[in-house]
């Protein structure tokens, strides 16, 4: 992401990897493998577009990637019904086939999910602390999980 862009606001929302970035990333990547680099953690990306040349890059240059998906908090993101929970996997499967690539060498489904500011579990303490009464699956991370 280019220095001083805040990802969460404004298009394209952190997914710099298309190949409308490309100039970005073909002269970041060869600088960020000769600096001994070999993994690099992708917050987000879009379904809807392409990644293959970035992470063709990525294994010319012997960097692999791991691809995150992001849920958006817990106001707008629910897991409490088995509706929720098949709408959740199909996302979590596009993602998947939006980043096959033998550069991905793995995916993380969420980031951060048991933080009290994400509204799904949140201890009574730490609550407080951001002004929020009630987390999705209160304090037991264990629900959050099944």
């Amino acid at each position: 992401i280019p220095v001083g862009w805040a990802p969460d606001w404004f298009e394209p929302y952190g997914d710099f990897f298309t190949s409308e970035y490309a100039g970005i990333y073909e002269r970041d990547i060869p600088l960020i493998a000769a600096a001994g680099v070999n993994t690099l953690r992708i917050y987000t990306l879009k379904h809807s577009h392409r990644h293959s040349h970035f992470f063709d890059l990525c294994q010319r240059y012997g960097i692999s990637v791991v691809v995150g998906y992001g849920f958006e908090d817990g106001t707008k993101s629910f897991f409490d019904t088995p509706q929720s929970m098949e709408e959740t996997k199909g996302k979590i499967k596009s993602l998947i086939r939006a980043a096959r690539h033998p550069a991905v060498i793995a995916w993380i489904v969420g980031n951060e999910l048991n933080g009290p500011w994400n509204l799904f579990a949140c201890d009574k303490d730490l609550a407080e602390n951001f002004g929020i009464g009630k987390c999705q699956f209160g304090n037991s991370v264990e629900k959050l999980m099944k």
